[in-house]
Order: structure tokens, then sequence, then C-alpha cells
């Protein structure tokens, strides 16, 4: 198997080729791709959040008497490094065999990255990998997902090429999470394909936009200073007191005005099976995995509360409307031009781009969003025509029953009608437009 990315503008171009050998479900390349080489923990972790499920073949049940015509699916990437490291950082973190490979004319190359200790203090880690970088083990994930998605949808459309579109955010893990989605969704196959992707993230719609929008950076001041985050983050919090001991964090202020920090960093251990933090002082005075769990419930109560519970409606459609207008576009597109349409849409993104869409959607989200999440939206055409095409979304190869839709299988006109009239703003820069004036952005 051969992978070609070409980086032109915001494109990454990628070729695959069909000239490799699959052992173990572990590519083995004729380039040196370094796909992951070995088992990786399979351990669920707290709460789920190491490995999100997926749809397979077993558990699929497709409509009857219907025809695919699109699926849409959004993933968040797979398992990462800590974006936030401790101040001493005491376990081996590798993220050998990921690369991103690009074309210098007619040769492959692939990226290597230069450790400048000294001068990128608090974003490395001991061992091989960078502050969120996406692992051997992520890598992994997302090839097995992309599979698993081969073997479903296969079935019920001609996955080539020239239908897929790819949509990144410019985040190395990310873009890499759409590489390995489309290597085992497209396994044996030749072809060349690109990774569109935002220049600067800032102005994504798979991420929040607050310096675009300045509405949505006033209701992100407003949500820290409301009653409900009050009461998720008293004075005197007895969890982060222990956890500041053993860390020793105390005198960082980003570990202490959210739980998210903390939450990544354990997680992201426990998700390796390594050992969680001691003392710098003391080493019999470690993080128990109580402390752990206990951390995480009140990560995820505060998670929940940004992304669905604080001025829910208003908040995720400044937040995902252009996503959701995206989706709703691109199925309107396949019924009325099916032959210049793609039949696949990939976007690579992140937890917080799964949760904005879930709360537009009006979906429950009981935990936060896990490694390799997915939400996959199907556009059917039933053989009776005369009934309308249809809806159905599969979140982490559940189906759910969208806002606006009475049933899993949803009409189109009333899924686009609801997303229209409720979720996707008439006129975004006029929703922008912040309460107070000081937000604005010609201030």
């Amino acid at each position: 198997m051969r992978i070609i990315l070409f980086s032109f503008f915001s494109t990454i171009f990628i070729t695959l080729s069909s000239s490799y050998i699959q052992k173990d479900n572990v590519l083995q390349n004729d380039i040196p791709l370094r796909t992951p080489q070995k088992e990786f923990s399979d351990t669920p972790g707290l709460f789920g959040y190491c490995q999100a499920p997926y749809p397979t073949v077993a558990s699929y049940v497709p409509p009857v008497n219907a025809t695919l015509l699109n699926v849409q699916i959004l993933v968040r990437h797979g398992d990462r490094s800590p974006c936030n490291p401790l101040p001493i950082e005491d376990v081996f973190w590798d993220c050998d065999g990921v690369q991103e490979f690009r074309t210098v004319y007619r040769d492959t190359t692939y990226v290597n990255f230069i450790r400048d200790s000294d001068l990128q203090n608090g974003f490395l880690l001991n061992g091989t990998c960078y502050a969120g970088q996406l692992t051997p083990k992520g890598f992994q994930q997302q090839y097995a997902m992309g599979d698993s998605f081969r073997q479903i949808y296969s079935k019920y459309m001609q996955i080539i090429p020239p239908a897929i579109y790819v949509r990144s955010t410019n985040v190395e893990r990310a873009r890499q999470s759409g590489q390995a989605f489309l290597a085992g969704l497209l396994i044996g196959e030749f072809f060349g394909i690109s990774i569109n992707t935002a220049f600067d993230n800032t102005y994504d719609m798979l991420l929040p936009t607050t310096q675009y929008c300045p509405r949505l950076a006033e209701i992100a001041d407003e949500l820290v200073n409301s009653d409900g985050w009050k009461q998720m983050h008293p004075q005197n919090n007895e969890i982060l007191n222990q956890l500041n001991e053993i860390c020793p964090t105390a005198n960082l202020t980003s570990w202490q005005s959210s739980y998210d920090h903390y939450f990544d960093n354990l997680n992201a251990r426990i998700c390796h099976n390594f050992s969680l933090p001691c003392s710098p002082t003391n080493s019999s005075h470690c993080v128990t995995i109580e402390l752990a769990q206990s951390l995480s419930e009140l990560a995820i109560q505060e998670w929940n509360y940004v992304y669905g519970g604080y001025l829910g409606q208003e908040k995720s459609s400044l937040e995902t409307g252009f996503f959701i207008n995206t989706l709703v576009q691109n199925m309107l597109n396949k019924i009325n031009n099916p032959a210049n349409t793609p039949s696949i849409n990939l976007f690579a993104a992140h937890d917080e781009t799964i949760s904005m869409a879930l709360s537009a959607l009006n979906i429950t989200q009981p935990i936060r969003p896990p490694y390799a999440s997915n939400l996959a939206f199907e556009l059917w055409q039933p053989k009776d025509t005369s009934k309308g095409n249809f809806i159905r979304v599969l979140s982490n190869g559940e189906f759910i029953v969208p806002v606006g839709c009475s049933a899993v299988e949803c009409s189109f006109s009333d899924f686009s009608n609801y997303a229209n009239n409720n979720i996707i703003p008439a006129n975004y820069t006029k929703a922008c437009e912040p309460h107070n004036p000081k937000y604005n952005i010609k201030n």
C-alpha cells in the first residue's frame, strides 16, 4: 500500500496503491509508512473514553426497499498523547509509526519532527510524542473504523475515490486520522484523493469560531460567570486540592479554572495502562483510580454544561450551524445532481465538533465523546419514490432520532425544514452580533 500526500494551499493529496500485504489487520507497506506493528491495550477506560464503538456488519441493519444515495461521516480523531502535559511527566509516550506524507516532485517523503526541547518547554513529553499527537494506537483505531464502514456500505454503494470528499481541521492528529480512515475505507484501491482543510482553525466550521463570531465570545464569558458554572467550581474543591498536591499544579491557573486539563492527562494515561501520577517528593502519594474517576465525573458534567447545557439552542446554532447546513446542502446536491455529487463525505475533527453537532440535534450526551467517536448521516431513496427520501443518523454505531424527527427513518424534508428553521442561522453575521458592543470585532 502506498500513501503519498501533496500539500497545495489548503489541500493534501493522497495516493494509495494496491501493492500492500495485510497481516493481522496491520498494513505492511512498500514505503516506510511505519504503521502500528504491535497490539495495543483495549481497555475501555473510564466511561468508555478510550475507544468509541462504531457500526459493524454484524450490528448494522439496513432499511428495506431503499437505495443508499449518500453517507456523511463525522469522526473524532483517534487516541492521542495528552494535550496538557503535567509539570513533571514520568511516562514514556511513543508516537513513532505515524507520519504525515507529502510528495516532492515524484519522490515520496515523510515529515519528521525535531525536538528543540529548550525552545518548546511544556509542549514535549517524555518519549517521541508532542502534546496532542496521534499515537499509533489512534491510527489503528481509525484504520479499523474505516475498514468497518467499507464492509457495511460497499454492499449498498460503489466506494470509489471520485465519489469521496474529505475535509479535516488543520490539526495534524485530525488530518492523520482522516488518512488512516481512508486507508481502511479504500483498502486495495489505487487512487488519488484530497484532504481539504481550512487555512486557519479560527475560521473553520468544524470548530467554535469565537473570533469570527463575537456573540460566541460573549457567550463564553457569560458561561464562566454563570451560576451553573460557579456551582460546578466551588472555591475550595477537595478533588482539585488533592490533585494539586500530588501533581503539583496549584500555581498553574489553567489547571484550576477547568477540570479539562486533568481529565485529558489522566485519561490519556489510563487508555495506555500507564501509571497515574505520583508526587515528585513522595512516590507513595499517587493519584488513585477512584480520584481519577471522581475528577472525570466533574469534567463530564462541565463538558455537558458547555455543550448543550448553557444557552443550548442559540450557542449550538452559532457553533455548528454552518456544518449542519453543509450536511443538508450535500444531501440536496445528491438528490438534484447525483452524478456530480460525492456519495461519501468524511469530516475528520474533534470531540467538541461531535458535541456541537449532537447538541444541535438535541441528543443527550451522557459521556464526553471518546476517541474515534463517529456520527453517520445516511440519505436513502425508497423504491416507492412517492414516499420521498429519508435520512438515518448513527451515533457511535447506534441509531438515534434527531430533533425534528419522530422515528429513526426520518423524512429528509422534515429534517431539512427543522434544521433551516431552528439550527442554521438565516443571517449568520446578524446572529453573531454581540449584545455588548465591547465584543465587536472592530473593538
